[in-house]
């Protein structure tokens, strides 16, 4: 495991004030999107660490010096009796698009009437100007009891397809699957994918030869699928690497390859106990929070990608055979040792932007990490 002195700047901070909220605020679920104006990063301002309902709302702040400072927070959703969570941005050609959800009453975990369940779409071509529209008809599965967008990014594909991964509740169960918000009309209507069972939170990249690459959080190790036809379908998931539960970070570019941000269960000791979100409603989800410890990058190269000099590599196998297993990746470099959760990451020319929680939910941390300081492809 390497570890290097990684410059990284606090976005928001538990207690900072936000206009027109007079609670000790809760600063959780970093997004994060690249756009001509600049990063933006948005994140939940929760009136208690417990996810929704509640009277939660979503801030977004802009970086336009790679991170190295960010503007005073704007509101996205201003927090009220509806509370809205779980903001998960796509940089388009244009637009910049968010996915959140909305509730008043109603936990995802709960099937009892009556209060509503919401999943919302904005948009906005500055980070200034926003449109809003429920989307929830249009993306809701006849056996959902709930569902949300998998909090972080989506991605738009090179043919301008634009895929956002959901997370579906089995109605009457605490089951969960995964499947692609798709939409081939930039964003203006959608349409649900086939179901990737046993996945939970999820990220998607699409890499050179137009394979989707999916990285879901599970316990005791992450899983790994592929999808051949745009992220309609997706291979049955693999085991990867190991990890406690928590939703991840997912990059790539040509020149890098696979990039994942995740927690590292070897450090699963120490001070800064993380809380249950759920209120103890979530328990089946299966991680234990108290090992959300330590963030890690990990760089891995596909078989067929191009540079890869890996002894492991074959350019002869073709992508459906060579891509049905586990992928050799990186000694982890070392982002933040100490309490740490949700992550989400995004290439840039100049290195892999990386934002995620940080402490018992204390923080919403930023670094930007060069070429050269990432670790070297698994020999």
């Amino acid at each position: 495991m390497s570890s290097k002195q990684i410059s990284r700047i606090t976005v928001a901070r538990r207690g900072e004030v936000h206009p027109g909220v007079n609670y000790d605020v809760h600063v959780r679920i970093p997004a994060l999107a690249a756009v001509p104006w600049g990063l933006v990063l948005a994140y939940d301002v929760r009136s208690s660490p417990l996810d929704l309902p509640g009277e939660h709302g979503i801030a977004h702040r802009t970086s336009t010096d790679l991170g190295t400072s960010w503007s005073e927070p704007s509101w996205l959703t201003k927090p009220g009796s509806v509370g809205t969570g779980d903001a998960s941005l796509i940089a388009t050609d244009d637009e910049l698009l968010c996915f959140y959800v909305s509730s008043d009453d109603k936990s995802f975990w709960d099937d009892t009437e009556p209060g509503p369940w919401g999943l919302w779409l904005a948009r906005t071509p500055d980070g200034i100007n926003w449109s809003h529209e429920n989307v929830t008809d249009q993306l809701w599965p006849e056996d959902a009891g709930s569902l949300f967008a998998s909090s972080g990014n989506g991605i738009q594909l090179r043919s301008g397809r634009i895929l956002q991964p959901l997370v579906i509740r089995r109605r009457g169960t605490q089951a969960r699957y995964v499947a692609m918000a798709i939409s081939d009309d930039r964003g203006r209507t959608w349409r649900i994918g086939r179901a990737v069972e046993g996945c939970d939170e999820t990220k998607v990249v699409e890499i050179h030869d137009g394979t989707i690459v999916l990285h879901s959080r599970s316990t005791p190790h992450r899983l790994l699928a592929y999808s051949f036809d745009g992220g309609e379908t997706f291979t049955e998931p693999v085991p990867d690497f190991a990890e406690p539960g928590c939703n991840g970070g997912l990059a790539y570019s040509p020149d890098l390859g696979l990039i994942a941000a995740t927690i590292d269960p070897r450090f699963a000791t120490g001070s800064g106990i993380m809380v249950d979100p759920t209120g103890g409603r979530g328990t089946a989800s299966g991680p234990d929070w108290s090992k959300r410890r330590g963030l890690v990058l990990r760089r891995g190269i596909l078989p067929t990608d191009p540079g890869n000099d890996s002894p492991a590599a074959d350019p002869s196998n073709s992508s459906a055979t060579s891509r049905t297993q586990a992928l050799n990746w990186s000694e982890p470099l070392v982002i933040d040792d100490g309490p740490a959760a949700y992550s989400v990451a995004v290439a840039l020319a100049e290195g892999i932007a990386v934002a995620w929680e940080h402490g018992a939910y204390e923080n919403i941390e930023f670094a930007l990490i060069p070429h050269e300081d990432l670790p070297r492809w698994a020999r």
